[in-house]
């Protein structure tokens, strides 16, 4: 059985488990078959990105409502964060959140899958693409006041930047060499964390699709109030170069796949972690 089929196997399994009941299930089977199916014979992202349509899935064992454009990256996002659970953190490594800050939140899904083990935390999604955001509401209202959407980029100043879009819905990103789509806000971490009075940030997920470094080489002092972050690199930002951002403020940088269990690549924060990193440094 190849790695492929495994995987289409895993996002059937997927699709049945969050289904709120059989007619959801199907129609998230046919979802996910009909987008590798385009991608197939028409190549990835060639595709006009689709009306969205409402699901139901259950959170936290509620059925909730999850809006989804066809055909688009959004079912790719579905079936990273709830399929292969791409921004699952181990107890070891964050045992609790009571903030969540997600930056690069898309239309919501990494929040609609914490929400499931930090059911009390308070979510501030950061996104910069309208399209985006306006799904991303939807999906996360739920949540009622312990959401906050901010509609803006994210980098290391604060003014308006040029925004080029991309025919996946997840691929949008600050393009300072090109006039881009659209012209948006950008913000920094620190006016984000001031303006939503968040005295600590104990989870930082950060998927900004190359403005990682923007954020991280200068050693911005907002970092003292963040405690772990799951990140995904992009645009040669190697994982060597943010450990060598980080570590000087005090984070413990943890490859994809490290033995604490973690996914993607994370950094704790000195005093955060209860397993004992004298194991690993």
């Amino acid at each position: 059985m190849t790695s492929r089929i495994r995987q289409y196997i895993d996002e059937i399994r997927t699709c049945y488990r969050v289904a709120a009941c059989t007619s959801d299930f199907v129609r998230l089977v046919a979802r996910t078959e009909e987008f590798h199916l385009t991608n197939l014979l028409r190549g990835a992202g060639s595709q006009p990105v689709a009306a969205p349509e409402k699901h139901r899935i259950n959170i936290g064992g509620c059925p909730r409502d999850l809006w989804i454009r066809p055909r688009s990256g959004d079912v790719f996002i579905f079936h990273e964060v709830f399929t292969n659970q791409c921004y699952r953190i181990p107890t070891a490594i964050l045992p609790q959140a009571r903030t969540i800050l997600d930056l690069g939140a898309n239309i919501g899904m990494t929040t609609l899958f914490l929400a499931q083990f930090f059911p009390r935390a308070r979510y501030v999604c950061v996104e910069p693409s309208p399209f985006n955001a306006l799904l991303l509401r939807h999906n996360v209202e739920w949540l009622g006041e312990r959401v906050s959407v901010v509609e803006s980029a994210v980098a290391d100043f604060s003014g308006n930047v040029s925004f080029t879009d991309s025919n996946w819905s997840w691929g949008g990103h600050i393009d300072s060499r090109t006039a881009g789509t659209r012209t948006v806000s950008c913000l920094t971490v620190g006016d984000i964390i001031e303006s939503h009075q968040l005295k600590f940030v104990d989870l930082l997920k950060v998927d900004i699709e190359g403005a990682e470094k923007l954020l991280f080489s200068s050693r911005p002092a907002w970092l003292k109030k963040v405690g772990c972050i799951v990140i995904e690199l992009h645009d040669g930002y190697s994982f060597s170069q943010f450990e060598h951002d980080v570590r000087p403020l005090g984070f413990t940088a943890l490859p994809e796949g490290s033995p604490f269990g973690n996914v993607m690549k994370v950094a704790v924060a000195e005093g955060r972690f209860d397993g004992g990193w004298e194991t690993t440094n």
